[in-house]
């Protein structure tokens, strides 16, 4: 499977960082469920692993928090590929909104 990997800079502490992109990832995965399944969301420490399924397809990846820097990298199946540079600045543009306004 093709991977791909987005880097977000942000402003914030770790734990605030982390505060934000929790309760954004409960709230996209809430906004979305009818159309994603066999959801895992695993926080260890800094690190989320996930994974789901979209049109009977797995995705997984992980988020990493650093300082200033949130890390991002991901599986996606080929059917997506034609899409990768898309998706890139979806979660990018996703990150930055979400680090600012949570």
């Amino acid at each position: 499977m093709p991977s791909l990997q987005v880097e977000i800079n942000h402003q914030l502490t770790k734990d605030q960082a982390k505060e934000r992109l929790k309760k954004f990832v409960n709230e996209i995965f809430n906004k979305y469920k009818h159309d994603i399944s066999e959801l895992k969301i695993n926080w260890v420490d800094d690190k989320n692993e996930f994974s789901f399924l979209k049109a009977g397809m797995k995705i997984s990846g992980s988020l990493t928090i650093h300082p200033n820097l949130i890390i991002v990298k991901s599986q996606i199946p080929f059917a997506f590929y034609f899409m990768k540079s898309q998706i890139i600045k979806i979660i990018k543009q996703y990150g930055i909104e979400v680090l600012r306004k949570y």
